[in-house]
């Protein structure tokens, strides 16, 4: 069987046991570079009903808002995920749509990153004029002056768009579901290829679990290896990607003055940044 996106021979563990894939994540936390990642080993789905991306999510305003979408709707859409293919997405936890995405046989990856650098993409993405980069009011942050008041604005929230933390409690229960690869973005800059054979084995195990298999470690021979390689190469080719600026693993120390960083630390509650190792302590 010969992949219709890179033209690459897949292995045959993919062809027989090929995982539903759903890439996860809350916005400008590297979901795209993921997509770069996995497009050697799946296919993205075809256009449905309502959506021409192969795309999938749960809230409004271009996934920028907390406000949840139909529920149903999104159920309906996500069920058309079929073996061998991806979603990108902006999925929020509810317990109701993680028990449907287990027993749909999804395997999620769901995307992490320093909240402090997505803060600071974020800032670009809003002042950047390229409507590729979708945002329904990047005039509400423009009109608000230079880069650090916006920077400010995305820590804490502006108008109907959440700040980073608030956003992603709506996400955070996916970093602790065991079912759910976690793809931390730093790790997959710096070790595309390590990163890359986890993802690849954890889809071959999802599947085979669903269908009563257990893998011995015959699911690593030459051809997985190959496709490794290939996944970590497609995931340098960032001009194939729309949003992908710099992904420079911590940018926010260019940019956070003592100003940011002390509202960073009052949304960030729950001490997220320590419970995900991006910092051993608050005094940062």
């Amino acid at each position: 069987m010969r992949d219709a996106t890179t033209g690459g021979e897949i292995p045959p563990e993919l062809t027989n046991l090929a995982p539903k894939w759903l890439l996860n994540g809350f916005p400008k936390a590297g979901l795209h570079f993921c997509e770069l990642m996995m497009r050697p080993v799946a296919n993205r789905m075809p256009a449905g009903q309502m959506h021409a991306a192969p795309f999938v999510g749960t809230f409004a305003g271009h996934s920028w808002t907390t406000e949840w979408v139909n529920t149903e709707l999104f159920m309906y859409h996500v069920a058309r995920l079929q073996p061998g293919h991806y979603f990108y997405s902006h999925v929020g936890h509810q317990d109701p749509i993680e028990a449907f995405l287990y027993y749909l046989g999804a395997a999620m990856i769901f995307c992490v990153r320093d909240f402090r650098d997505v803060a600071v993409s974020q800032a670009f993405h809003v002042t950047d004029y390229n409507d590729g980069l979708s945002h329904p009011d990047k005039d509400l942050y423009r009109d608000l002056g230079g880069f650090d008041e916006v920077l400010k604005a995305c820590i804490v929230g502006l108008d109907k768009y959440p700040g980073v933390m608030e956003r992603w409690g709506y996400y955070a229960p996916w970093a602790e579901a065991d079912w759910v690869y976690l793809f931390r973005f730093e790790r997959a800059r710096r070790e595309p290829e390590v990163v890359a054979a986890e993802i690849l084995e954890y889809g071959i195990l999802r599947s085979a679990g669903i269908f009563g298999f257990e893998m011995r470690g015959e699911g690593r021979g030459p051809s997985f290896h190959d496709v490794v390689h290939t996944m970590a190469e497609a995931s340098a080719q960032r001009e194939q990607s729309l949003t992908f600026r710099k992904g420079q693993i911590g940018d926010w120390r260019e940019h956070f003055t003592d100003e940011h960083k002390k509202l960073f630390k009052e949304t960030d509650k729950d001490g997220w940044l320590v419970r995900l190792g991006y910092e051993t302590s608050e005094d940062w």
